[in-house]
């Protein structure tokens, strides 16, 4: 029996690997986490959507787009789901963005469902 103060080896061998995974969680969050870079990459995927928002809404006057159909510009980008992913979470959108999508269209997150609104 171990003495007062005094860790099992085997005891000792677990703590080192809990010690170790808690260290490599620590690394990974940091990576992954929600600082500079995770800004800029949403900050860049916005600029990608609002830029291809922009020209679907010059060619048709409106952003009721259908989903998940891209624009015809045929660069593959889903414009209809990241509509409706902003549409979702609008709440959560700064007000330069959210008034970035208003100046195309004013209607683009109406009140009523979408469904209605592309009739």
């Amino acid at each position: 029996m171990p003495t007062s103060g005094a860790v099992h080896p085997r005891s000792a061998l677990s703590i080192d690997l809990l010690s170790a995974a808690c260290a490599s969680c620590r690394v990974r969050h940091a990576r992954s986490g929600r600082g500079l870079g995770h800004q800029r990459r949403s900050a860049l995927k916005f600029a990608e959507g609002l830029a291809a928002a922009r020209a679907y809404a010059d060619v048709h006057g409106h952003l009721a787009v259908e989903r998940p159909r891209a624009p015809e510009s045929g660069d593959g980008f889903d414009l209809g789901t990241w509509l409706r992913v902003r549409r979702t979470r609008a709440q959560m959108l700064s007000p330069e963005q959210a008034r970035s999508l208003a100046e195309l269209d004013a209607w683009w997150n109406p009140p009523w469902p979408m469904s209605w609104q592309r009739a």
